[in-house]
């Protein structure tokens, strides 16, 4: 009997004993999933509180009866208010226009825990800059109810003054190109489409009780976040609606190498964003159809908690058709040009060559009768002479280049020789080969760009010797203007004065790549490119 109980109690202890070796290993296995998930939240909280930080747009929460409650820096930028100035504040506080009555409505809708998307309010700033805003709110909650509002707001005034001035562009032309006008009223009709399917996109967005991952997913902007890889590991929605790629396709296996039209712009994001933190300028991205599109692209690094570079987020903006508008409006406005240069000169100016031939008739019949009066008309003559001068000098000013393909060449030599002889100075003109240009738009713009250059060198950098030169490679046609001057200033602007931006939005209406930097010996040197279907015939080369 006694054995019986010794042998269960060591039956008992050895149970004891394994069941304590299952418990610890449960809670070792235990222990390490709960690290691992751990891990994973503080990841995702890291990727979706970055995007909150850099976004563009302007994210912000308010409570229940409107005060704010966080925001992010875009918000506060546009505001121009300190996080702990904006709390005191209350949205109605910058609420200014006509429609109340759709603030009102906004607020019960969420009260009643549906969505507003699409609302376009009217607010002043901070700064006191009254600007229209498109707004789209989910409610959050806690413990079932309405606690405070998630917004994601959007600056549409320039938007709203592009159409404005876009329409009145329009009517401007009506009366002097009723064909083209009928072309942009259809353009500006598809134009119109385009916003209202955007809408329709963005009102179809649904709600996630994530903020974060609701503000990436259905932003109505590229957003893309490529690892240490390289590789891509965030993919929205609008990534695939701009590219055609689906984020299964992307995620892992694709690179920005596989999207940009220049390889060498890759490196320049990695490097402008590393150094600088920001990254901020136009690029061609390729879509999966191989078609490109212009992006307006933002790209900041993503660091870890020692802020070791792990990654980068990217942020942009499709401005493919904004583009276009741009270049097919230039467009019209040099053929209008042209159009008036042609009428003066083959209109007016030969009407006064008329007139001219017929005074110097009369002069010659009046010499032998009338003397006095002769010469009086030969003073007239001398006037009519004058004229058709100015005439032509007018219209070779409105019409700078020949339509010819080497009309490039012969506008960009006359425009030394004048400058030469205008401000006494050393002005040369150098092409190895003849360049020949069939585009009129890239050859017009390289014109005025080369015309700004030579102004800047003569009145700005105090230049005495000026050289144009022009050159073709290939299909790449380079437009270069050196200096002796002064060099460009230490203290100039970023964007540089208005010159320099106008030469920059010639340059990129026809898609070529602008660089303005210090010569070797001083002085500075313009250089703009652009790849065209222009060709110069080898071997002949360029009179000088």
């Amino acid at each position: 009997m006694i054995e019986d109980k010794n042998k269960s109690k060591e039956v008992l202890i050895q149970e004891l004993e394994s069941l304590r070796k299952r418990v610890a290993k449960l809670l070792i296995t235990g222990g390490k999933e709960y690290h691992r998930v751990e891990e994973e939240l503080r990841k995702s909280e890291q990727k979706y509180s970055t995007v909150f930080q850099h976004s563009p747009d302007l994210i912000y929460i308010n409570d229940i009866h409107g005060f704010f409650v966080d925001a992010n820096p875009a918000t506060l930028e546009l505001q121009g208010l300190t996080m702990e100035e904006l709390k005191k504040k209350n949205a109605l506080d910058f609420f200014v226009g006509d429609n109340l009555n759709e603030l009102v409505r906004m607020v019960d809708v969420l009260k009643k825990t549906e969505p507003i998307f699409g609302l376009k309010i009217q607010v002043r700033t901070g700064r006191g800059k009254i600007i229209m805003l498109e707004i789209n709110a989910v409610p959050l909650y806690e413990n079932g109810e309405v606690v405070s509002v998630l917004s994601l707001a959007r600056d549409i005034t320039e938007r709203v003054n592009a159409e404005e001035k876009l329409k009145q562009a329009y009517e401007e032309m009506e009366a002097r190109v009723t064909q083209r006008t009928l072309d942009m009223v259809k353009t500006n009709h598809e134009l119109r489409a385009e916003i209202a399917e955007r809408k329709r996109a963005e009102e179809a967005i649904r709600i996630s009780e994530e903020k974060y991952k609701l503000t990436v997913e259905n932003i109505p902007v590229f957003i893309g976040a490529i690892n240490q890889t390289g590789k891509y590991e965030l993919w929205n929605k609008a990534a695939e609606k701009m590219l055609g790629y689906t984020a299964k396709e992307v995620i892992g296996k694709l690179t920005p190498f596989d999207l940009y039209e220049n390889k060498k712009d890759v490196e320049e994001v990695v490097q402008i964003a590393s150094k600088t933190g920001i990254y901020d300028k136009e690029v061609m991205i390729k879509r999966k159809d191989k078609t490109f599109l212009t992006m307006h692209l933002i790209v900041v690094p993503n660091r870890d908690s020692t802020g070791k570079i792990v990654g980068f987020y990217g942020f942009g903006e499709d401005i493919t058709e904004r583009k276009r508008l741009e270049k097919e409006i230039l467009e019209i406005g040099v053929r209008e040009q042209r159009r008036i240069g042609n009428n003066l000169h083959d209109g007016l100016g030969q009407q006064l060559t008329a007139i001219s031939f017929m005074n110097k008739v009369l002069e010659d019949k009046l010499a032998a009768t009338s003397p006095a009066e002769a010469r009086e008309a030969a003073r007239i003559s001398k006037l009519i002479s004058d004229a058709i001068t100015q005439t032509r000098d007018l219209a070779r000013g409105i019409n700078p280049v020949d339509f010819q393909a080497d009309g490039l060449m012969a506008s960009l030599r006359q425009l030394s020789v004048n400058l030469g002889k205008f401000f006494k100075i050393s002005c040369v003109f150098k092409c190895a080969r003849r360049v020949l240009v069939n585009d009129s738009m890239v050859s017009t713009n390289l014109y005025y760009i080369a015309q700004e250059a030579t102004s800047n060198a003569i009145r700005h950098g105090k230049a005495k010797h000026v050289e144009v030169g022009l050159a073709q490679v290939k299909n790449k046609l380079t437009l270069s203007v050196s200096d002796d001057g002064v060099g460009m200033p230490k203290n100039m602007k970023p964007n540089g004065g208005l010159g320099l931006q106008i030469m920059n939005y010639r340059a990129k209406i026809i898609g070529a790549n602008l660089e303005i930097h210090p010569g070797r010996k001083g002085g500075t040197v313009v250089t703009c490119s652009v790849f065209t279907t222009a060709a110069g015939s080898k071997g002949q080369r360029a009179k000088r």
